[in-house]
């Protein structure tokens, strides 16, 4: 393989060779709009032309592959013709990125494409928005060229050395804000997708401002995603065009942590108050219950008042276990921290909600894994484990299929920052109906239930019991797909917080 550009600038070298391979530079001019400049090209072009014919005489190549056609495709398509080698073609989009209009202003490159496009042996397109455009604009017939991107079929046994930035997390964009840029095509799709990313890039241009970072959320038919964007000026000649430079940064994990750490505050304040509360109303509470229970037993009380006395203390009763949970709920801390088995917790915790009434004969309810040693309070999680799982099994009734797996996480697994070291996971997925969309924003809030008769705290006392162990709970819930709950904890404690 030989690799043959254009000479430019003309300081280059003519001939070197670049990682193992030999680069050629050519002068290959195409003519002007000046008398000069088209009187100049006849000579200049056979020049051109002679020279590379010359270097085809010597390294006989099989192929002549055109990378993005300019004037070297133009050279390219005429000596494919003159020396029978075939041509192939690779658009990288060229034809409708090009900077200050280049195709629709030059009539020899225009030519010069469709002549290679006939000529070519095989047309490939980095997509197929490139492609359509060669069809419409310059005569490739339908069906002769294909979508390859950047023009090499890395299919097969081809291996790709990982590049040193992440690209699934990290997009940088830059070049000219002009009008046919191909960064002005990354524009005018986020212009779409992300209004605030466009006026902050449009911003930055017009005002000059040196340095300006926003949010945006970037919108799509199936689901909305927020990204961050921080956007520079770039010194460049006097008066010429201001030069815009873009970076674009996934914030989902960022925004998903930030929500997750203000739900935990937003509990640990409720907690508070439910705590307080409790101890103001459960000691009066005992107190009318008492003397309405001595009033009902009275000889002289009628049948009625008896009713309405027994019917208080019934009242009084429920709640009682309901201030009984609100303080549950208040007290939830990790009390002992020892080491123990999560899977043999998690084995325990199902054992009892097979007894529970809810849990009828045909539930299933079956725990995948192995042993699973982390540190932890045992008494809390087996409340997290049992109420996830009684959950599941209420929420998808008498047919309900409940997985639990408990095993080691990976750290991709994680939304970035989580900050868990060795995490370890449990899952519990049912297959009922879903969280309904209306419930899944205040699903871990106190009072939030979409079962009747339920108090809307067991999630809540999950999430924080799940919060003493510096965990996290994630949720991944679907209208007639099912839910999974999965919990993430630290295999063991921090060295502060054992000491």
């Amino acid at each position: 393989v030989e690799i043959w550009t254009m000479r430019h600038p003309r300081t280059l070298p003519r001939a070197e060779e670049i990682g193992g391979l030999r680069v050629r530079r050519f002068e290959l001019p195409l003519p002007g709009l000046s008398p000069r400049s088209l009187l100049a090209f006849p000579r200049a072009g056979a020049s051109g032309l002679r020279a590379l014919s010359r270097a085809a005489g010597e390294f006989r190549p099989d192929v002549v592959h055109v990378q993005c056609f300019s004037a070297n495709g133009v050279y390219a398509a005429a000596l494919s013709a003159l020396r029978g080698i075939p041509l192939v073609v690779s658009l990288q989009g060229e034809t409708v990125m090009d900077d200050r209009d280049v195709y629709d202003g030059s009539l020899s490159l225009r030519l010069g494409l469709r002549a290679g496009l006939r000529r070519a042996a095989a047309v490939t397109a980095c997509s197929s928005f490139v492609l359509a455009d060669a069809e419409r604009r310059f005569g490739l017939s339908a069906g002769r060229g294909s979508v390859v991107p950047n023009g090499v079929d890395l299919a097969g046994d081809a291996v790709l050395a990982p590049l040193a930035v992440p690209f699934d997390r990290f997009v940088l964009g830059l070049g000219r804000v002009v009008r046919k840029k191909g960064f002005d095509l990354l524009l005018d799709a986020f212009a779409r997708l992300a209004p605030e990313f466009w006026a902050a890039v449009t911003s930055t241009a017009r005002r000059g401002v040196r340095l300006m970072r926003v949010e945006a959320t970037v919108h799509r038919a199936d689901h909305s995603f927020p990204i961050g964007v921080t956007t520079t000026t770039l010194d460049g000649p006097v008066g010429a065009r201001p030069r815009v430079s873009a970076i674009f940064t996934d914030i989902s994990d960022s925004k998903r942590l930030e929500e997750l750490h203000l739900r935990a505050e937003r509990l640990e304040a409720v907690a508070e108050l439910s705590s307080s509360l409790a101890h103001e109303i459960k000691n009066p509470l005992a107190s009318i219950r008492s003397s309405v229970e001595q009033l009902g037993r009275s000889a002289r009380a009628n049948p009625d008042e008896k009713f309405l006395a027994g019917l208080i203390v019934r009242e009084s009763d429920r709640l009682s276990r309901l201030l009984s949970e609100f303080l549950d709920f208040s007290r939830v801390r990790v009390t002992e921290c020892r080491p123990m088995d999560l899977h043999s917790v998690a084995e325990a915790a199902i054992r009892l909600v097979r007894q529970h009434p809810d849990c009828a004969a045909g539930v299933k309810i079956t725990l995948e894994g192995g042993p699973t040693p982390m540190e932890g309070d045992e008494d809390l999680l087996h409340r997290v484990v049992s109420n996830l799982v009684l959950n599941a099994v209420q929420a998808a009734g008498t047919r309900a299929a409940v997985k639990v797996r408990t095993g080691l996480a990976a750290a991709n697994e994680l939304p970035g920052g989580a900050g868990i070291d060795n995490p370890v996971a449990l899952r519990i997925s049912d297959n009922g109906p879903g969280i309904p969309a209306d419930l899944q924003a205040r699903l871990f809030e106190p009072f939030a239930t979409g079962r009747v008769g339920g108090t809307g705290l067991g999630l809540a006392i999950v999430q924080r019991a799940v919060e003493a162990h510096r965990g996290l709970v994630l949720v991944d819930t679907k209208a007639g797909g099912g839910t999974t709950f999965t919990v993430y904890f630290p295999a063991a404690r921090r060295k502060e917080e054992a000491a």
